[in-house]
């Protein structure tokens, strides 16, 4: 049996190996960052302008308030009405519509409002797909209220979100770095950041999902320490679970609560086997009720986790190399060419993905992977300017961004990034302030989940908050080079 202190010599050294695996990993992302940089200084011009001088005169507006001794409540309402001010004026600048998924999914809302649920059977898109199932539901809702507006109340609906998500950030960066400053500048970051401005006029459910995963993250951190501490982990694990739902892809943050309470935790086993317990019952009760209450009510025929489609298929996509990781035909008419056997699609599709792995040659395999991992992390508006214009003519938005701003969307991520990077030699950091290993372990499982599956920029966007949280570890490191009588006049 190991000793506390022997135990605590181990799990110090799993947090040393990951922070310095991440100097290697996010190192790639800083530099791939800047070159992306480089490449759009010919598309620099008025508009960029424009938007760094709102954006120093935003930072302006919170200094003002700081000297001005406004308390920290009251700046952060300041910074949620500015960043839903500036959202919504983005959402109804563009006429977007929904492609894609998201084409599908409106579509079909005028089949279940009829009470057609077919496409939720058998070898339908949603019964292949069934976690769109909620997103379905929700684009169901708003065509039901909003009948003759519905995009730009889906819209509307985006910006409360996406400004929500303003508030569980500052709550979150304040709790792990015991100061309100740092949730301020985290909710500033926030306000202004491009690819959460960018996704409020695409209509997909990550504007509902983000709030969720951020608050889940502070209720767990809030109280994993705590005496009071069961029903704030199980809140932590519903609000989770909720987010889930809207984007199904909160396997991984829940994976890394668990090692978070294995490795920083100081309890007895019994101890953090109850706390483990608590937060996966959090998270599983609500989504397994909802499941079974939709299959009891006829809604779907699959479980929300379970699709007629297998899994693999997802993967079976992240390593074509021909197609750089992402869709391809050949990929997608397997389940098809198979008649849907799930059995038979699984077993093609393992044979598939292991001669791909063994018969590419090496040197090009690290390759693909290299240029998998940064093109996903690398694009500093996940593709939000590309799912928002998608099929749009110029006539059809005010601003087309893709082409005017995006020097502005890379100055501003390689800035976080850079953060983020120079946050990892806070060293000090990863014992003072324990709650920062957390996002490690959740950048580090949602890194490998992407390099392994499709690619698509826009999945990453789920996440993309993350590295407001890592910046501010970068911010702390400042603090101390300034010392704190100066940062104290700040705070």
């Amino acid at each position: 049996m190991l000793n506390k202190e022997k135990w605590n010599k181990i799990s110090f050294g799993f947090i040393s190996f990951v922070n310095v695996a991440l100097m290697i990993l996010l190192g790639f992302v800083v530099f791939t960052t800047y070159e992306a940089l480089k490449l759009a200084k010919n598309k620099f011009g008025k508009v960029d302008i424009c938007f760094l001088l709102v954006t120093i005169s935003i930072v302006f507006v919170y200094l003002f308030l700081k000297k001005r001794n406004i308390k920290s409540k009251n700046i952060v309402i300041i910074l949620i009405l500015i960043g839903f001010i500036i959202r919504l004026t983005w959402g109804l600048s563009i006429d977007s519509i929904p492609v894609s998924d998201y084409n599908g999914i409106y579509r079909t809302t005028y089949e279940i409002l009829k009470g057609n649920y077919s496409k939720m059977y058998g070898t339908g898109y949603f019964a292949r797909f069934p976690h769109l199932t909620i997103p379905l539901l929700f684009a169901t809702l708003m065509r039901d209220l909003f009948p003759i507006n519905t995009f730009i109340a889906v819209k509307i609906v985006n910006c409360i979100f996406s400004a929500l998500g303003i508030l569980a950030i500052y709550l979150l960066c304040r709790e792990i770095f015991k100061k309100n400053i740092y949730g301020e500048i985290g909710a500033l970051i926030m306000a202004l950041y491009p690819p959460l401005i960018l996704y409020t006029a695409v209509y997909c459910n990550e504007n509902q999902a983000i709030p969720f995963y951020i608050l889940s993250l502070y209720l767990f951190l809030k109280f994993i320490h705590s005496e009071k501490k069961y029903l704030g982990i199980f809140l932590a694990g519903v609000s989770l679970s909720i987010g889930n739902l809207f984007r199904m892809v909160a396997t991984i943050i829940m994976i890394a609560f668990i090692l978070y309470i294995i490795v920083c935790c100081n309890d007895i086993i019994l101890e953090r086997a109850k706390k483990g317990a608590v937060v996966i019952l959090g998270f599983a009760i609500p989504l397994i009720a909802i499941s079974i209450g939709l299959k009891s009510i006829g809604f779907t025929e699959q479980h929300l986790w379970a699709g007629s489609e297998p899994k693999i298929t997802n993967i079976l996509k992240g390593t074509n190399i021909e197609g750089g990781g992402g869709w391809t035909h050949e990929d997608a008419i397997i389940p098809e060419t198979y008649n849907f056997d799930k059995e038979k699609i699984e077993e093609v599709c393992k044979e598939i993905i292991w001669n791909r792995i063994t018969n590419t040659p090496l040197d090009e395999l690290i390759e693909f992977y290299y240029k998998k991992y940064t093109g996903i992390w690398s694009n500093g508006e996940f593709s939000g300017a590309y799912w928002a214009e998608h099929s749009l003519d110029d006539n059809q938005m005010k601003i087309r961004i893709s082409q005017n701003g995006i020097w502005y969307i890379r100055l501003f991520y390689l800035a976080l990034i850079v953060l983020s990077y120079i946050g990892l030699f806070n060293r000090n950091a990863l014992k003072e302030f324990k709650g920062i290993n957390l996002l490690y372990f959740i950048f580090c499982g949602y890194g490998i989940m992407f390099l392994i599956t499709e690619r698509q920029d826009r999945y990453t966007f789920i996440v993309c908050w993350i590295f407001i949280v890592l910046a501010m570890s970068g911010v702390n490191l400042f603090e101390k080079k300034l010392g704190e009588s100066k940062w104290r006049s700040l705070d």
